[in-house]
């Protein structure tokens, strides 16, 4: 066991000494959640941390929540932690404080990851979509005789 800090509620909170060293992802795809928003509860320390760590490795924007005050160091290391090996391609980690045990607060961090997830829809749709209709416009409209408003 690791050594032990009282914390306010009268629980005992175990800090792992030393640190748990994250394993290499075991994936067979690169990135295979590049685009994607993986939120998750608790992901400052313990297996919330290691579900970010792999999360971030497989190409995913991470969010997570964390206890302000209480967890501020966990989240800071974390934070840190997933920037390390982030995919150059996600958008930033997010560390959220809050306290999940209010169901306004878990609307509050949905609502505060929308942004991030519009973007990147943004990001994905444009060039998939778009690319698309151009190439079509170019190619086709003008071997077919057509207006280019006929679309």
């Amino acid at each position: 066991m690791g050594d032990g800090e009282l914390r306010k509620d009268g629980n005992m909170k175990y800090v792992t000494r030393p640190q748990a060293v994250p394993l290499p992802s075991l994936s067979r795809v690169d990135n295979p959640l590049l685009g994607k928003v993986a939120l998750v509860a608790g992901g400052g320390s313990g297996m919330g941390r290691a579900v970010c760590y792999d999360f971030s490795l497989e190409g995913a924007t991470v969010a997570f929540t964390y206890v302000k005050g209480e967890e501020d160091r966990d989240a800071t290391d974390g934070l840190a932690l997933i920037k390390e090996v982030k995919s150059c391609d996600a958008e930033e980690p997010i560390a959220i404080p809050t306290d999940l045990r209010y169901e306004k607060n878990c609307r509050e961090v949905v609502e505060s990851i929308e942004d991030v997830t519009t973007n990147m829809l943004r990001l994905t749709f444009e060039p998939n979509f778009f690319a698309y209709f151009f190439m079509a416009r170019e190619s086709l409209f003008p071997s077919m005789n057509l207006p280019l408003n006929a679309l």
